[in-house]
């Protein structure tokens, strides 16, 4: 008798390869732009590293932003949510001159633009927020002098300063008996490497009402 074995083997095209790229939450791994969307995998190869691949569909990738921080690029996708997917990643690592290729991999091969954003380096403590959905971002507050008379200044909407994820909060508190603070907490990740430091709590002033009394516990 004879047998004949047939085996098909299914390729995918590679458009681009980045390693040493960081993963928010997670650790450093290889980041590739492939046909059917990006493939994140983690340099950690231990078997008690969860979620150690992250694979966006180009379907679900919305919107991207791309900043330079010192020396590196980082990169923030936006998703649809489909498939219980994160609604936003952040990469970092990239070297700084990569725009152009990554801009030409997401335009042709995703028809997604990839746009050049600015983070403000101004130094401030105080600033703009927004709530877009499950996203809070700080933006520079600039304030003008105002053109009307009897007005002491014009706020204008500067750079962003800071945003976050609001999805990856497991606690909000008020710290002790200071109603002017609120304190965003946030669940240390398994599959960050050891000795790396993790943001696990941030502290925000909210300034009083000038006009409410402080004794009044009723005011909000």
């Amino acid at each position: 008798f004879t047998y004949f074995i047939t085996t098909t083997v299914h390729y995918t095209m590679s458009l681009g390869l980045w390693k040493h790229i960081g993963l928010h939450g997670h650790s450093v791994g290889s980041f590739g732009c492939e046909e059917g969307g990006i493939k994140w995998t983690s340099a950690l190869t231990h078997e008690s590293v969860q979620g150690s691949t992250k694979s966006i569909p180009k379907d679900a990738i919305t919107s991207a932003q791309w900043t330079v921080f010192g020396k590196s690029g980082h990169l923030r996708l936006q998703t649809s949510g489909s498939n219980k997917l994160p609604h936003e990643f952040r990469f970092d690592g990239f070297p700084a001159g990569e725009f152009e290729s990554l801009r030409e991999i997401f335009k042709n091969g995703y028809d997604v633009d990839l746009a050049k954003t600015n983070v403000s380096a101004a130094g401030t403590q105080f600033g703009l927020s927004k709530l877009t959905g499950k996203k809070l971002t700080f933006r520079h507050c600039i304030l003008e002098d105002a053109d009307e008379e009897g007005e002491e200044f014009e706020v204008r909407e500067g750079d962003e300063m800071l945003s976050l994820d609001l999805a990856e909060v497991s606690q909000c508190v008020l710290p002790g008996n200071n109603r002017n603070e609120i304190e965003l907490q946030f669940p240390e990740s398994d599959a960050v490497e050891a000795n790396n430091d993790q943001l696990v709590s941030i502290r925000f002033y909210i300034p009083p009402d000038q006009e409410s009394d402080p004794a009044d516990r009723t005011v909000k």
